[in-house]
């Protein structure tokens, strides 16, 4: 848990979407295990990694997205 926070909150200072995360508690008693709290964000869920039920353009346009994200997450992001 505490590396995923770490990860997100040094991602937010970037050009990545990431939510925001607002905090992190380490204190066992509290929940029965470690845990962190962020945003709830609106967004879709592609089950299917080939997208065989859209159309052409349409994943043409995520598979795009998808590239802008993994170059922003490999360029001068230091975590």
């Amino acid at each position: 848990m505490d590396r995923e926070y770490r990860i997100l909150k040094a991602l937010s200072k970037s050009k990545v979407p990431v939510p925001p995360v607002y905090a992190y508690c380490s204190d066992d008693s509290v929940l029965g295990t470690s845990f962190y709290v962020m945003a709830y964000m609106r967004g879709r869920i592609f089950r299917d990694v080939l997208l065989t039920n859209m159309k052409p353009e349409e994943r043409a346009q995520i598979y795009a997205a998808m590239n802008t994200v993994l170059a922003d997450l490999h360029s001068k992001v230091k975590i």
